[in-house]
């Protein structure tokens, strides 16, 4: 985390805004690894959530096993049938940033490829808080694609 941190601030410097999309595609990189990593855990997930209406608490819990070992804390509560909230505290891809817009990029990339690649579904993701903008946690939205 900490050689991502050096390189999103120098590529922050030089690419400005560009650089989300660099922070979307670096998370869906890391999720691969992920789920390599965490193979056996995500299967036990997947069997304890097989009867869930949808596979939106499957992602958020996968998110809060993802996220061990790093130093923010990771919360997932549905907020009815159809929406998945993560909350992050103490975010690690936002320390020491300040924006005027959201930047949980990284964040969203690991749950959509997440979805995509092991589950097979589509997801929408949004930040409505976010700390880089001096919320006190960030906040992601995650809902089915098309619903």
């Amino acid at each position: 985390m900490e050689e991502y941190l050096r390189y999103r601030d120098s590529a922050l410097e030089l690419l400005q805004d560009s650089f989300c999309a660099t922070a979307l595609e670096t998370g869906r990189i890391l999720a691969r690894g992920l789920i390599r990593e965490n193979e056996p855990q995500l299967k036990a997930l997947a069997a304890q959530f097989a009867h869930a209406p949808n596979a939106l608490p499957l992602i958020g819990q996968a998110a809060v096993l993802g996220a061990r070992g790093n130093p923010g804390v990771v919360r997932a509560t549905m907020r009815g049938p159809d929406l998945l909230l993560i909350t992050i505290e103490r975010c690690p891809e936002c320390r020491n940033l300040k924006r005027d817009s959201a930047f949980c990029f990284l964040n969203q990339g690991l749950m959509t490829e997440l979805a995509e690649s092991y589950l097979r579904v589509q997801i929408e993701t949004k930040e409505s808080k976010c700390t880089a903008t001096g919320s006190k946690a960030c906040e992601i939205h995650v809902t089915l694609a098309g619903t």
